[in-house]
């Protein structure tokens, strides 16, 4: 791969051009033919119940698509594939373009199947044409959508005019399926990746292989079309080759199915070669009504892994995940050249160019770090600095705190044992990060428990030791309460206590030592729900696994109890440190305040909402922040409740800073391009109707006080170059959307640091809506960067600005906020939503459920 080089001729301030490498490549010509478009349809069908028969009965392709199991859309391509080679060649000679859902595109007009309707019934079992409905048999009909035929070149509206006119984006559509026809054919596909299953790693001990794919999009640039070729792995089950079988239902208890109708003949578990294990279980019944248990059925290869990857596999996954960026670039020229020589690209007379594109850059100078103001001098290289001899910028007291254990039986000696050494290192690292030469009174101090011997331990309420099993509430509840006894403990009678119990909880600070494994997630939760929502306590949790050890290295244990330390102090309302850079110098000129909004859906077959995460912050250096938690309807990739917490956190900013904010900069995560017109302009106007809302409130005159000017930028994850890249690195020419202003941004470096995951992934900002800057990208770039070295818990500049990153730490907390104990929720969780009215239903469940955070931790930075 072409290293970055810098630009000899000289540059503004704030950055130095440098070119780049990307991972794109020009299509130099565009089909030279034009296309009919086809909707895969479902004409009236008959209907039955069961979502078994469904599958078996007679169904349309459409109908397929419809209950969309994405194991489904490899099927129905080879449906289509079948239909086309083998039952009627004649008629698709050239190969029509079929995307796997309902939307097929023809070089030609398809002449009519021959019988009523002109639709085909096939089946994969038979080589011709059927006449009629029956089991395993799929009716296909082409409808011509309109009569204007897709002219690739139209694709010109958006690169050269930059207009997105709908002929554009159906030109546009059109060549991306060209694109992914070959591999739609050869490979196991799931959304845009496509995975090729030939060279699978086995992931040991856990029945899955890890695929490499590549994902390949058309994106349109400045003048020309180009692709953009991304590396990415996957998950699959471990699957056998065997003769598939029809399914005809499903049987309870297949072990105890009689063979015959005559119950003295012998059950399928007396009959099978081998014993069943649960006999109990259901089975599956063949087309020839034969029962087979389910524990001896096979599964069929090339599918995918859906489900979250259990946490003991992780880092074997992430083992072989990880591979350096020059084997990645020859993974994107060998997927490069399968596309040059695809028949449908070269049918379609398309040609593409076999090198990567290069691109002019820029690479942005980095922003001052400061710890202590007066003291501006610190280490920074590669986008990473060191906390050695630095201080807090506002270090916060911790007076209060209690450290509880529920580490696992077998480690527990050993962890009690360490707790004193645990606590001294907390207590060195908050003390020495906590000393600021400016501000020597305000210093991070920590009571420490003195004179203990071994035996005191357990009975220290500063140290308390815990069971799994305990209950996990009243223990800590127990604990807390017992350090607050001592606080008042030998007061003569009528002496007012040196504080209330109220006051004690705001400044409370827990530590709990989880177990490891899948034993830290049911505590956790129990903890978070005690301090997050109940009592309104600050907690910070660490991993027993995770904790160093005797063997530990000084330099190791240090580092871990400093990370420690900086979550602490954010939590507590202090600041660690901000970057401070001309852009964040002109803001502080007004009042400001910058949001963070996200939306996290659930996975395919849980039945949850998605789960809603906004964050503001509440200062001048953008560091702190309070969050705004929520729930709607899954799947709905809008802010439903966008107006009221946009005015819930200016509301709060105004009280806190007397007045409104002169400006608001809104980072929004998770839209794509084909939602900038609808969805993004849609909350643009959910925040402007949240300023009128508090003006109204407040009988604010907007002569005298007019809106904050906002901003509103979308962050999405892609990529333009895989490999070695510098923090800092801009792109807004070459590869960048020509219908809205954009910029990639490479914030974090990726060089020498490709074993970290998603190490040299950029990120792609899009400018919707620009009141303070007018589009001029210069500070945008700059306010973006500086923003992505604000994230309180760590001492590097991170790949998304902090407060996008705060929002899907919001929403990653989703589930705290119902009792550990809904039973009833986690049993519906299990499900999949089939219509609207349902999921309605189940959200009135949902929101009577979920649970504000505690009034004492609404400003706080608990979400860390």
């Amino acid at each position: 791969m072409a290293e970055t080089r810098q630009d000899s001729s000289g540059s503004p301030a704030g950055y130095t051009p440098i070119w780049l490498t990307a991972n794109a490549f020009e299509i130099t010509q565009l089909p030279t033919g034009r296309y009919h478009m086809y909707h895969v349809g479902k004409p009236p069908f008959l209907r039955r119940a069961g979502s078994a028969a469904r599958l078996l009965g007679w169904l349309t392709i459409g109908e397929l698509a419809e209950f969309d199991p994405p194991a489904l859309r490899t099927y129905r391509i080879r449906l289509m594939q079948h239909l086309q080679t083998i039952v009627a060649p004649e008629i698709f000679t050239p190969p029509i373009l079929y995307d796997g859902q309902a939307t097929a595109y023809a070089s030609r007009l398809l002449p009519h199947a021959k019988n009523e309707n002109g639709a085909y019934f096939i089946s994969m079992k038979s080589w011709k044409p059927l006449h009629a409905a029956g089991i395993g048999i799929i009716k296909i009909k082409f409808s011509l959508t309109s009569a204007e035929q897709i002219d690739p070149r139209h694709v010109y509206d958006l690169i050269q005019e930059k207009t997105r006119t709908p002929r554009a984006l159906a030109a546009l559509n059109l060549v991306q399926l060209l694109i992914q026809q070959g591999q739609n054919l050869y490979r196991t596909r799931k959304t845009w990746t496509s995975f090729n299953s030939t060279n699978g790693l086995k992931l040991e001990g856990s029945g899955l292989e890890v695929w490499d794919g590549i994902i390949q999009t058309v994106r349109p640039a400045h003048g020309r079309l180009i692709i953009v070729m991304q590396t990415s792995v996957g998950l699959a089950i471990d699957g056998t080759r065997s003769r598939p079988k029809s399914i005809r239902g499903l049987v309870p208890t297949a072990g105890e199915y009689f063979l015959h109708e005559n119950e003295l003949e012998p059950t399928v578990a007396q009959d099978v070669y081998t014993q069943l294990r649960n006999p109990k279980n259901i089975g599956v019944r063949l087309q020839s009504n034969d029962v087979v248990p389910l524990e001896l059925c096979e599964v069929e290869p090339g599918q995918l892994f859906k489900n979250r990857l259990p946490y003991d596999l992780t880092t074997k996954f992430t083992r072989k995940a990880v591979v350096p960026p020059s084997s990645k670039m020859c993974k994107i020229k060998d997927a490069v050249q399968l596309s040059i020589h695809s028949k449908f690209i070269l049918e379609a007379g398309m040609k593409i160019s076999p090198s990567p594109i290069t691109i002019s850059a820029k690479l942005l100078l980095p922003p001052r770090i400061v710890f202590n103001p007066t003291d501006p001098h610190l280490t920074f290289k590669n986008g990473a600095w060191n906390t050695l001899q630095q201080g807090f910028t506002n270090p916060v007291a911790m007076k209060y705190w209690v450290i509880i254990s529920f580490a696992t039986e077998t480690k527990k000696s050993i962890i009690f044992h360490d707790l004193r050494r645990h606590k001294s290192c907390i207590v060195e690292s908050c003390t020495r990060l906590g000393k600021n030469g400016n501000v020597m009174n305000s210093c991070l101090s920590i009571r420490s428990v003195t004179n203990l011997g071994p035996s005191d331990v357990n009975e220290s309420p500063f140290m308390v030791p815990a069971k799994i099993s305990d209950d996990v509430e009243f223990t800590m509840s127990d604990a807390i309460k017992k350090y607050y006894d001592i606080q008042v403990f030998g007061l003569a009678e009528g002496q007012k206590p040196p504080i209330t119990y109220s006051q004690y909880l705001r400044e409370l600070m827990v530590v709990v030592i989880l177990p490891g494994l899948s034993r830290a997630a049911p505590i956790r939760r129990r903890v978070k729900w005690w301090g997050d929502i109940t009592l309104g306590v600050l907690t910070q949790c660490l991993q027993e696994g995770r904790l160093p050890t005797r063997q530990s290295r000084p330099n190791n244990i240090s580092q871990y109890y400093n990370n420690v330390a900086l979550k602490l102090n954010a939590r507590l309302g202090g600041t660690n440190f901000y970057s401070d850079s001309q852009v964040m110098q002109q803001l502080k000129t007004d009042r400001f305040i910058i949001m963070g909004a996200g939306v996290r859906h659930p996975e395919h077959s849980v039945r949850r909402p998605s789960f809603t995460g906004v964050v503001y912050s509440l200062d001048d250096t953008a560091t702190q922040y309070a969050a705004l938690p929520g729930i709607q309807v899954p799947g709905v990739d809008r802010i439903m409740d966008l107006q009221d917490y946009v005015f819930q956190a200016i509301d709060t900013f105004g009280r806190k800073w007397k007045g409104p904010p002169k400006r608001l900069i809104f980072y929004r995560d998770g839209i794509s391009e084909t939602q900038f017109k609808s969805l993004a302009l849609r909350e643009i106007s959910d925040i402007k109707s949240a300023f009128s809302k508090l003006w109204k409130k407040y009988e604010i005159s907007r002569d005298k006080t007019p809106f904050p000017l906002l901003t509103y930028i979308v962050v999405g994850k892609r990529e333009v170059k895989d490999g070695y890249t510098f923090a800092g690195t801009v792109v807004d020419s070459g590869v960048t959307n020509p219908a809205v202003p954009n910029f990639y941004l490479q914030s974090h470096s990726s060089k020498k640091d490709w074993q970290r995951q998603n190490a040299s992934r950029s990120r792609h900002y899009s400018i919707l809506h620009d009141e303070n800057w007018h589009y001029d990208m210069q500070p945008l770039q700059e306010l973006s960067y500086s923003l992505c070295h604000n994230y309180a818990k760590a001492t590097c500049a991170i790949s998304i600005p902090t407060p996008v990153n705060y929002a899907d730490l919001v929403c990653s907390h989703g589930m705290l906020h119902f009792h550990p104990e809904e039973d009833d929720l986690d049993e519906e969780s299990a499900y999949t939503y089939w219509n609207y009215e349902e999921k309605e239903i189940a959200m009135e469940r949902w929101r009577k459920a979920f649970r504000k955070v505690h009034p004492n931790l609404e400003t706080s930075m608990y979400f860390l």
